[in-house]
Formats: structure tokens, sequence, C-alpha cells
């Protein structure tokens, strides 16, 4: 559920929604991004993701190598990311790795304290971004109206 909320920006769905992404943490929990910055409960974490779709306008999320480890009524995660985004209008790829700790409350598993570790920031060709938004966004509407 992670990633759907996160995810966004290359239909006109936004992407960062804050309000959905904090819901899936404990009233006190942590999103930590290290130095791209960090949301303590619920409210700073809708901050942080406000400010987020200002400098990630399109972020779409792979993760990879998934390792859960559940004791009791708690959990922890390690995944492997790439992220495609743009940031600042300059198409990136962002890899590095999610580390998780869930807790079991009466509405579910939810995150304690998310980390994101980068490992690199790579730049993408712009123009591909350009030609696959107006090629998808041009089949949907044709799809849309048709019938």
């Amino acid at each position: 559920r992670y990633v759907d909320a996160a995810d966004g920006g290359w239909t006109g769905e936004r992407a960062h929604k804050g309000e959905v992404i904090a819901e899936l943490f404990v009233p006190d929990g942590v999103w930590d991004g290290g130095e791209m910055g960090q949301g303590v409960g619920h409210d700073g974490i809708r901050k942080y993701f406000a400010g987020a779709v200002e400098d990630f306008p399109l972020v779409f999320h792979h993760t990879s190598s998934p390792r859960i480890h559940v004791e009791g009524d708690e959990a922890h995660g390690r995944w492997h990311v790439m992220v495609p985004t743009i940031d600042k209008g300059v198409s990136k790829l962002l890899i590095g790795i999610y580390d998780d700790h869930f807790v079991r409350t009466p509405e579910g598993w939810r995150f304690q304290r998310l980390s994101f570790t980068p490992a690199g920031l790579v730049d993408l060709p712009a123009q591909r971004w350009c030609i696959c938004h107006r090629r998808f966004a041009g089949t949907r509407r044709r799809a849309r109206h048709s019938g």
C-alpha cells in the first residue's frame, strides 16, 4: 500500500499522497530518508510528503529482494528499491534500501519506522519520460472516448 500511495504523476494522479501514507504508520511512526528528510508522527509525515510532491512530481517505485522477519507482534523488512523520478525537472533514477520496522495493531500491521538509505542517484534521458507520458496519455484518452 505504501508504494501505491507514493507513486504517481504520470497520469494526472499526484504522487506522494501524504494523507494515505501517514495512515500506514502508527501515530508516533517515523519516515526517515536520512539526508532527504524525515517525518515524525502522522502530521510530520503528511507535511514531509506535501513538500516531496513539489520536488518529485513523478515517482514510480520498483522494489525487489524482500526479506521479512516476523517475531510476535513486530516485524522487520528490508527491500531493494529503484525509483525512476523527476527531481526539480530532471529525470533521475534513485536507488537504495528500505529498512522497515512494523508493529501489529488492532487495525493491522503498521510502520513504526520506515528508513530509506540512498545508494545512488543517476540522471536519465529526459526525453524518454515525455515521449512515454504523451503516448500513454493519448492512448488512455482515445480508449476512454471509444464506445
